[in-house]
C-alpha cells in the first residue's frame, strides 16, 4: 500500500495541511496490510512451516473459519487445521517432501506431492488450496500411506 498525502509528489508521502508541508517529503516503502499476502506468499510461508513441523506457523496461514477437507472428514477453523496437520505429522514424522506439481490459478493452488519418513511413505498426494484475503481459506488433502520397508 502506498501512502499519499495529496501533494503533487506521487511517490512520496508527507503531512500536508492546506498545501503546506508539516514534515519533509520522504520515500514511503510499500507496507503489507494483514491479510494482503498473495497466494504464493501464503504458500511459501506454509511450506516453511510444514518442513519445520511448526503447527503454530501453519495455523497462522489459515483464516479463522478455514475448512480442512480429507477423506476422513471436514475440520473447521484453526483447531481443525491444527488437528489435521497433527495427524499428518503423526503419519509422516520429519518427512522429506517432494513437490511434483504446483499450479496456481488466481486464488487456487493445485499440487501433487510425495513424502518419505522413517516410518511411512506417502504417495499420490494431491492437495488443493483456496486462498482468500491473504490466508488459506480451504484445503483438500489426500495421500496414500504405506509403511517404509
Amino acid at each position: 500500500m502506498e501512502i499519499r498525502c495529496g501533494s503533487p509528489h506521487s511517490s512520496t508521502a508527507c503531512s500536508y495541511r492546506r498545501g503546506r508541508p508539516l514534515i519533509e517529503h520522504r520515500k514511503v516503502l510499500p507496507v503489507k496490510e494483514p491479510g494482503s499476502r498473495t497466494p504464493q506468499e501464503v504458500f511459501q510461508s506454509h511450506g516453511k512451516a510444514l518442513v519445520a513441523e511448526d503447527l503454530d506457523g501453519i495455523v497462522a496461514n489459515y483464516a479463522p473459519d478455514a475448512s480442512f477437507i480429507t477423506p476422513a472428514g471436514v475440520r473447521h477453523g484453526h483447531d481443525g487445521v491444527r488437528e489435521g496437520f497433527a495427524r499428518l505429522f503423526a503419519d509422516l514424522p520429519h518427512a522429506r517432501w517432494d513437490l511434483k506439481i504446483q499450479a496456481f490459478e488466481g486464488e487456487v493452488l493445485f499440487l501433487e506431492c510425495s513424502a518419505d519418513s522413517d516410518t511411512n511413505h506417502a504417495e499420490h498426494g494431491v492437495d488443493t488450496f483456496v486462498f482468500r484475503n491473504g490466508f488459506s481459506q480451504t484445503q483438500t488433502v489426500r495421500y496414500t500411506l504405506t509403511p517404509t520397508s
